[in-house]
């Protein structure tokens, strides 16, 4: 996953593996479509939860999707 100068929203949407729609995303993470999409495209953040449980359904680690990882 490319890190450098990526906001989280397109790490997020960078990590979502392409079989994984955004419906399957916000049904396994208990929040709407909608959600998914507007954390993907910078309107809103996710909580640490979230990402937690984001980068967890993805198999991503956490400091990735911060931009931490290498």
């Amino acid at each position: 996953m490319k890190l450098t100068g990526e906001s989280l929203g397109e790490r997020l949407a960078n990590a979502r593996p392409r079989r994984i729609t955004q419906n399957d995303a916000a049904r396994a993470l208990g929040v709407s479509r909608m959600t998914i999409w507007n954390w993907e495209n910078g309107e809103s953040r996710p909580t640490e939860a979230h990402l937690a449980k984001l980068a967890a359904f993805y198999g991503v680690e956490l400091a990735e999707l911060l931009g931490k990882g290498a």
